[in-house]
């Protein structure tokens, strides 16, 4: 009985010894993301009403890889693409914001 119950207190010891979390630091600080988008060349957009050749001359002005228009209760995804446009309209289809990612 007593070997079993060292063998069980050996199995736990070293089962529980997993469980021990060591300290976690911080990764060092990234170099900031090369982006190819420049909100601000597209910003003269704003304010205009979007239509495919104000939308497309404002995408090749930010340079971006990507575009996305983005209008009133659009489901749209939530991460970050620093090579993409996005072009915020309002109801009446006018262009309210203009940002990259």
């Amino acid at each position: 009985m007593i070997r079993l119950f060292s063998t069980a207190s050996l199995a736990t010891t070293i089962l529980l010894a997993g469980c021990i979390s060591t300290p976690v630091t911080d990764p060092p600080p990234r170099e900031p993301i090369a982006t190819n988008c420049d909100a601000r060349s597209a910003a003269w957009s704003v304010g205009l009403t979007a239509t495919d050749e104000i939308i497309d001359r404002a995408w090749e002005d930010a340079n971006a890889r990507f575009m996305r228009v983005i209008r009133p209760n659009k489901a749209v995804t939530m991460e970050f693409n620093p090579e993409r446009i996005n072009f915020e309209l309002d109801r009446n289809e006018v262009i309210r914001a203009v940002r990259c990612g």
